[in-house]
């Protein structure tokens, strides 16, 4: 955003913190309450208390400071038609883009040493211990933007960087934008593939199903035409043997004649299903 460069829309961190956003105070009321992880960092995820809290982990020297610090951008954000949310993590929203972000304080590691009853035990005991350093990071928890972090410099503190966090931000939203936007069309592209996968599927079990069918009709058709020609020659030797009779009548021969029009597909119904497909 070019209009954070200009003179008149610089932000200003002031240097007490008077009327305060709700976010900020909700946080300030539960660091108070909270206690220090090994990193000397304040906690109050264990807090018994519901309210929203932003995600900001510092020590108890620094949170003055960091306060401060997220009460001026928080409010310039909504300013500029954002808002900010502390539900489950904080993000800013702009537009329908949500950007999470959180401050955080870096900590130096030095290497503690041991007394020499913790020598005895040396598993048992931390090698390690954190000292807070007061220097700030302000970080944009998504992997995918091109500008995640801006910190403490040794010219510039985080309080001159606002405007450039700002920008960031919205950089930011439109980079979460556009990949929401790719995700979509990727997803629709997936489904349409998706679709026609199994239209082609559904199309080729039909297909087996009618041949398996045409088959079946074929084979009945033969066998009725075997069947018939088989009983004409039995009538035929029929009459050979006995010429007074006369083996039309015979029930027999009359129910194999029904029996072959009931197999025969071009007797029986099975040619109209045959012509029926679509």
């Amino acid at each position: 955003m070019d209009a954070e460069g200009r003179p008149e829309n610089r932000i200003k961190v002031e240097e007490t913190l008077d009327n305060p956003h709700r976010l900020v105070r909700n946080t300030q009321i539960l660091l108070r309450k909270g206690k220090p992880d090994e990193s000397g960092r304040l906690r109050y995820w264990n807090v018994a208390d519901n309210r929203p809290g932003l995600s900001v982990r510092v020590s108890k020297d620094t949170m003055p400071r960091a306060l401060l610090i997220m009460d001026t951008l928080i409010k310039a954000l909504e300013a500029r038609g954002c808002t900010v949310e502390a539900e489950d993590g904080t993000v800013c929203n702009i537009g329908e883009t949500q950007v999470p972000f959180y401050l955080w304080e870096r900590v130096r590691r030095t290497e503690r040493v041991l007394t020499e009853k913790e020598k005895e035990k040396p598993w048992w005991y931390k090698n390690y211990e954190f000292i807070p350093t007061g220097e700030l990071v302000f970080t944009l928890d998504e992997y995918c933007v091109d500008r995640k972090n801006w910190a403490d410099g040794k010219r510039r503190k985080l309080e001159d960087k606002l405007n450039n966090i700002v920008a960031g931000l919205f950089a930011a939203a439109e980079q979460l934008r556009l990949r929401e936007i790719e995700r979509r069309e990727e997803e629709a592209r997936r489904a349409e593939t998706a679709r026609k996968r199994a239209e082609l599927e559904h199309q080729l079990r039909i297909q087996e199903e009618r041949g398996k069918q045409l088959d079946v009709f074929v084979d009945s058709w033969i066998r009725s035409k075997n069947l018939r020609q088989f009983l004409k020659e039995c009538e035929d030797a029929l009459r050979l043997q006995n010429e007074s009779r006369i083996p039309s009548d015979e029930y027999w021969l009359r129910w194999a004649r029904a029996y072959a029009d009931h197999i025969d597909p071009t007797m029986n119904g099975s040619l109209e299903q045959i012509m029926g497909w679509s």
